[in-house]
């Protein structure tokens, strides 16, 4: 493999985190009335996006044998524990005016902590769940953190060598089969009474984990057949998402409510993620101008941070009726498959360049931020050395 930063893998990751945000800022498909099948079919593909995040964090994980669990630990409260609580704490604050109307109205009021939640907040936080405001997608957050302490188990399973392979194929095949067996019990609950239950061995988070450090050992075999393996993976995703669409649009006409296919722990979730990933990491970019290679790599840096607060910004830019003019050729022919996905990709590319400019000026205050302290700091000790 080449250097740990794969050019191909950081497109992924922009790839997922677009997806996320398209995800996110789609027409809701279930209204009190009815359900709206052409939304629930453009969201059948765009489910792969946190998955592609957990076969990347497989890809790289393990690939460094001196990194410790508290090393690790310690990194990833400083990346994303602590800018996961800024975020949570700014929602809590400013909750109010996130869905207010206007820019600078409200904003100050806020500040008087009229409408925090603090049980809301540090409750959540204690019991390790993602159901504060506006908080919901930070769920990611706390899987992370699971696979991170799981690190020492996996790392004993996750070497090329012939033990430890058996090993993680099995632990790997066992959990298959319970996602199977899963599958299973639901598509067949009209017709009988499925009774076999097999416990998950591990979390399929988990399991996207393995997945991923299991295609980075095939990393150069994929690249000798980059062409066969790009059309196949993206032939094999298209054709699992039409196979999900097709099964969730069956359950939801018979239960409004059964989205059980959506989710992204089913056999066909897996199939697709690991599809769309296949598609994409054979994709050749070392070739590209070191300009484009130099952009692409900014972008995917800024990726954590627009998964951050990308639910933040679109909500006040909804407030704010942009969302409605992007969608506005949408609302004059609602039954126009592709007049809703031409408006869906069109403002989730404007909010995903919205929050990349927000995450680069956010990094440009905390650098000048640190190099005022850190003058402010060398003056001191000058002037305490002087006196000394």
């Amino acid at each position: 493999m080449k250097n740990d930063r794969i050019l191909g893998i950081e497109v992924i990751r922009i790839v997922a985190c677009f997806i996320v945000v398209c995800l996110h800022t789609i027409t809701w498909f279930r209204t009190p009335s009815r359900i709206i099948e052409n939304s629930l079919f453009i969201r059948c593909f765009l489910m792969d996006g946190v998955p592609l995040f957990w076969l990347i964090m497989g890809f790289f994980l393990f690939r460094n044998p001196n990194i410790t669990l508290w090393g690790k630990l310690k990194k990833t409260a400083h990346d994303l524990l602590f800018p996961a609580f800024l975020v949570m704490l700014v929602a809590q604050i400013w909750k109010d005016w996130i869905v207010a109307g206007g820019i600078g109205e409200g904003f100050l009021s806020c500040l008087d902590f009229h409408s925090f939640d603090a049980k809301n907040l540090f409750g959540n936080i204690i019991k390790w769940k993602s159901d504060m405001t506006y908080g919901g997608h930070l769920w990611y957050v706390f899987s992370y953190v699971i696979v991170i302490l799981w690190m020492p188990l996996l790392r004993y399973i996750c070497v090329d060598e012939p033990k430890a392979n058996k090993c993680r194929q099995y632990v790997m095949l066992l959990t298959a089969l319970s996602i199977l067996n899963s599958d299973a019990r639901h598509l067949l609950r009209p017709y009988m009474n499925w009774t076999l239950v097999i416990q998950h061995i591990i979390s399929p988070t988990l399991l996207y984990v393995m997945l991923g450090y299991e295609l980075s050992r095939f990393y150069d075999a994929m690249l000798l057949n980059a062409k066969k393996v790009r059309i196949v993976g993206f032939l094999s995703w298209f054709c699992f998402c039409i196979l999900k669409s097709v099964l969730v649009i069956h359950d939801v006409r018979i239960s409004r409510y059964d989205i059980y296919f959506l989710g992204i722990g089913t056999s066909l979730g897996f199939l697709s993620s690991i599809s769309l990933f296949l598609a994409l990491v054979t994709f050749n970019f070392e070739d590209m101008p070191r300009v484009t290679q130099g952009w692409i790599r900014k972008i995917a840096s800024t990726t954590l941070g627009i998964y951050l607060i990308h639910t933040l910004v679109y909500r006040k830019v909804n407030a704010l009726g942009i969302r409605d003019w992007f969608y506005s050729p949408y609302t004059h022919d609602t039954t126009n498959l592709f007049v809703e996905i031409g408006c869906s990709l069109s403002y989730a590319m404007f909010i995903f360049v919205l929050c990349c400019v927000f995450v680069v000026l956010l990094r440009c205050i905390r650098r000048s931020g640190y190099a005022v302290f850190s003058q402010i700091r060398t003056c001191y000790m000058t002037k305490i050395e002087t006196r000394q």
